[in-house]
Parts: C-alpha cells; sequence; structure tokens
C-alpha cells in the first residue's frame, strides 16, 4: 500500500521574505537628545526647573509612546499573516488529530490485550512446566525405590537420565508453545502516557504539600494593603510617582525637528 499521500509543499506561499525593519536616524538622535534632557535634572529647586522636569518627562513618555504606536503599526500586518497560518494549520489537523488520538488509543489497548494474554500464556506455562519437573522428579524417586527393592539392574541411570530428558522435552515444548509475540503494526510503537486531575487541592496540600504551588493573588493582596491593614509575611510599601501628560510627538515631527 502507498501511504505517500501527498509530497508537494502544504501551504502556499512557502517561502516568504520579511522585510528588514530598522530604527530611523531620526528617532535615535531625538532619543539622545530627550535622555541628555532628562539626565540634566537632579533636584527641584524652582519653577524654572521643574518645568524643565515637566518637559524632559513629557517628551520622554512621548517618545515611548510614538515606539509603542509604531511597534504596533509595523507589526499588525506581520501578526495577522501569522494568525491566518495558525488558523490554517489548526483547522486543517482538527480531524486529524481526533482520528490519531482515536487510532491511538485503540491501538494501546489492543497492544495492552495481547501483553497480558501473552503474560497469561506464559504464567500458566511456567505452572505446567514445574508440575512436569515435579511428576519427573516423582518417577526417579520411585525408579530408584525400584532399584532398592529389586536388587541392582544396571540400568539405573540410563533410566534416570532418560526420565530427565523427557522432562527437559516437554518443559521446552510447553514454554515454547507459550512464546507468542503480540500482533504489532510493523514499525510501530507503544508507550502508556499518565494523565491526571486534581479532585482536592486542599486534601493534595495536606497529604503532599510538595505537589501543590502556593502563589499570591496579588489584586486580591493590594486590595487590602490599600486600605493599611497589615498581612503577615507581606512588606507593603507606597510608591509615589509623579508624571505629566506625554508630549504629542509624530514621526514626521522627529525627523524635521532632528534629523540634521
Amino acid at each position: 500500500m502507498d501511504t505517500t499521500l501527498y509530497s508537494g509543499d502544504a501551504l502556499l506561499p512557502a517561502n516568504i521574505t520579511l522585510p528588514a525593519i530598522s530604527l530611523a536616524p531620526a528617532i535615535l538622535t531625538a532619543r539622545e537628545a530627550a535622555l541628555e534632557a532628562s539626565r540634566s535634572v537632579r533636584e527641584i529647586t524652582d519653577a524654572e526647573s521643574l518645568a524643565v522636569l515637566a518637559d524632559a518627562q513629557s517628551n520622554l513618555r512621548g517618545l515611548r509612546k510614538l515606539m509603542d504606536d509604531e511597534h504596533k503599526r509595523v507589526k499588525a500586518p506581520l501578526l495577522d499573516a501569522t494568525r491566518g497560518l495558525d488558523t490554517l494549520k489548526k483547522d486543517y489537523l482538527a480531524d486529524i488529530e481526533v482520528e490519531e488520538r482515536r487510532l491511538s488509543l485503540l491501538l494501546g489497548a489492543h497492544q495492552a490485550a495481547e501483553r497480558r494474554k501473552a503474560e497469561e500464556a506464559r504464567r500458566a506455562a511456567e505452572a505446567e512446566a514445574a508440575r512436569i519437573r515435579a511428576e519427573a522428579q516423582a518417577a526417579e524417586a520411585a525408579r530408584v525405590a525400584v532399584e532398592h527393592q529389586q536388587g541392582r539392574s544396571g540400568t539405573l541411570l540410563q533410566d534416570v537420565a532418560a526420565i530427565r530428558a523427557e522432562s527437559l522435552q516437554k518443559e521446552a515444548e510447553v514454554i515454547a508453545s507459550a512464546a507468542t509475540k503480540a500482533d504489532i503494526v510493523t514499525g510501530g510503537t507503544v508507550r502508556q502516557s499518565w494523565k491526571f486531575e486534581v479532585t482536592d487541592i486542599h486534601a493534595l496540600y495536606a497529604a503532599q504539600p510538595n505537589l501543590v504551588k502556593l502563589e499570591p493573588n496579588r489584586a486580591a493582596i493590594l486590595a487590602i494593603v490599600k486600605t493599611g491593614a497589615k498581612l503577615p509575611g507581606v512588606h507593603a510599601y507606597a510608591e509615589v510617582l509623579g508624571s505629566v501628560k506625554p508630549a504629542s510627538l509624530s514621526a514626521a515631527q522627529i525627523a524635521a525637528d532632528y534629523d540634521y
């Protein structure tokens, strides 16, 4: 049976060349100018230094917003293309994955049954071989008893050897008849994969705390510490930040102001 269902490219076009993306020289110059102005601010001593800080912070926030907006603009078509590709793959493979899993479970159940059958046959063969050995030992003992009762025959050793040889032959035949191969697919493999679901995480934690992750609920903790309440094991502190409205900057404005 020819299993080659399709050998060509699965997705068209198969080759995609991404555009080279780089930072405009003017935006780099604007960043250095804004950082230089910002780093010159060391303290607020009067209205003029406050205005300098506000202007520097506004420019920094403006540049950050501009870069965020530009990043989204340039990245959008790339994300749309990859999302479309992901959808194509997901839709195509949906039914395939369902059927592949169904056949895997079917094969796994068959293989497990075959292994159970082979194991049962092995145990039965070992029990039968033990019975044959016990019969041979009893036959040997009976032959020796006859030798003692009737006197030396001269054939005791040969008779005992014959009993043992026949016993070994029967044992080998029994073991060989039980050594059946499991009916498997050529080139296939079978593996056992464990799954689980936690039905009571509190009971699991009480029995094996190392098997449960403890993570802080940040939103709930913040809601409590904002009220001034103290929580054991939590160091809460307030961080006071001041900000001004980001400057309205555009790529064209940046180029005009800094591309010299």
